[in-house]
């Protein structure tokens, strides 16, 4: 009991300047780190580890304190520098970063240490990723652009990591072909985002919204329409029906992803036939500035003006107006489409 109040003593002088102290604290936790290995093998069934209990003090005081020297300013890579160097991660920590990410002021610094968890510490890689994924379909754009935007950098950089990042980012976009999420209407701020000329998620300008070529926004129902058969399908049909800011958050990552992999865009056309009309929509718009990126004279590209599967017309469609809007359809490109 002496020794835990000890112990609680220090960790509180520490976290006081947690900037000028962090390595005080971190020793601390060496010390209580090895002395519960070595209580934990004598004494099995008695001994209480005393690190993941500390270690989560500090966590929850440091986050909570309200000290002039201490606050935790997202540009101040002692917080981070504190978690890469501590002896262990646990799920404790994991769930206390998650809080970071889901707080808007703290957004940064969380998913920005998420980021060097996952480079520098591959033991905690597993929970980090899970993390940086879940991120990645925040209904909160700012914290979504931010997170697809680290998770396209570890596919474009990291081979064991692209792997990953890539069987979620297919996922993402499976996911469409099924159910809608349930629930209340998810509240979604600002503008709708897209990729500039290098791949970078950015706010959408008013103007650059693409209209649907059949230039409609909604399901139409025929006249009369309302009962019996066609009554009921109607009805199935609008209980499936997506709504747009759900299905731009989970094209989102896969568009990142593929504007480094344009191979990628032959999986988003095998699922588009299965996809409701309201995804459908989102995905013809959504898909322009990706189209922009790849250009013309992309192998993928012209491979599926070739062999695009049946009930994708639609889509191939809006990128052949996509790549023929300001330009002349280069050699190539007549060719695949006559072909």
């Amino acid at each position: 009991e002496g020794r835990e109040e000890l112990v609680g003593m220090v960790v509180e002088f520490g976290v006081e300047d947690f900037r000028g102290r962090m390595d005080i604290l971190t020793s601390l936790l060496f010390t209580l780190y090895r002395q519960d290995q070595l209580l934990s093998r004598a004494h099995p069934t008695t001994y209480k580890t005393l690190y993941p209990t500390y270690f989560h003090r500090i966590l929850t005081s440091v986050s909570h304190t309200t000290s002039s020297s201490t606050p935790l300013d997202p540009k101040d890579r002692t917080f981070t520098r504190f978690l890469l160097e501590v002896p262990e991660i646990t799920e404790d920590c994991i769930n206390f970063l998650r809080r970071f990410c889901d707080d808007p002021e703290r957004m940064q610094l969380g998913l920005g240490t998420v980021r060097d968890l996952i480079k520098g510490r591959p033991a905690s890689r597993e929970g980090c990723l899970r993390v940086l994924e879940e991120f990645c379909l925040s209904p909160v754009k700012a914290t979504r652009s931010t997170a697809i935007v680290i998770a396209r950098r570890f596919f474009a950089e990291n081979k064991a990591i692209a792997v990953r990042i890539e069987g979620f980012a297919r996922g993402s976009v499976g996911r469409l072909a099924g159910e809608p999420p349930s629930g209340p209407p998810v509240s979604v701020d600002g503008e709708d985002l897209k990729l500039d000329e290098n791949g970078e998620v950015v706010k959408a300008e008013e103007d650059s919204v693409v209209v649907d070529e059949d230039g409609e926004d909604g399901k139409k129902v025929e006249e009369g329409g309302g009962g019996g058969e066609n009554g009921e399908k109607d009805k199935a049909d609008k209980g499936r029906e997506w709504k747009e800011e759900d299905v731009v958050r989970h094209l989102e990552v896969f568009l990142a992803v593929c504007s480094r992999k344009h191979e990628l865009l032959v999986h988003l056309f095998t699922l588009y036939p299965a996809y409701h009309p309201s995804v459908q929509r989102v995905v013809r718009s959504a898909i322009q500035p990706l189209i922009k990126i790849i250009g013309p004279r992309s192998p993928t590209l012209l491979n599926l003006f070739k062999t695009y599967p049946e009930g994708s017309e639609s889509l191939l469609l809006r990128i052949l107006g996509v790549l023929t809007d300001r330009d002349v359809p280069s050699r190539e490109l007549v060719d695949a489409v006559l072909e």
